[in-house]
């Protein structure tokens, strides 16, 4: 599925198991340890030396 989904744009989101990020996981299937291992591995893998571009959204 090549889809993208924007969850959550607060940058600071909650991460208990009450919290708006991890309920809307949730909903589209995915589970709580899904969720933080998906959260760190794209903080390892993120490439340095990246300059940043503005993206239109509209």
């Amino acid at each position: 599925d090549s889809r993208v989904a924007i969850l959550e744009i607060n940058t600071i989101p909650g991460m208990t198991d009450l919290s708006d990020l991890p309920a809307q996981c949730a909903a589209m299937g995915m589970d709580y340890d899904t969720l933080v291992q998906t959260l760190l591995m794209s903080a390892v893998y993120k490439p340095v030396n990246v300059s940043r571009q503005a993206v239109s959204h509209a």
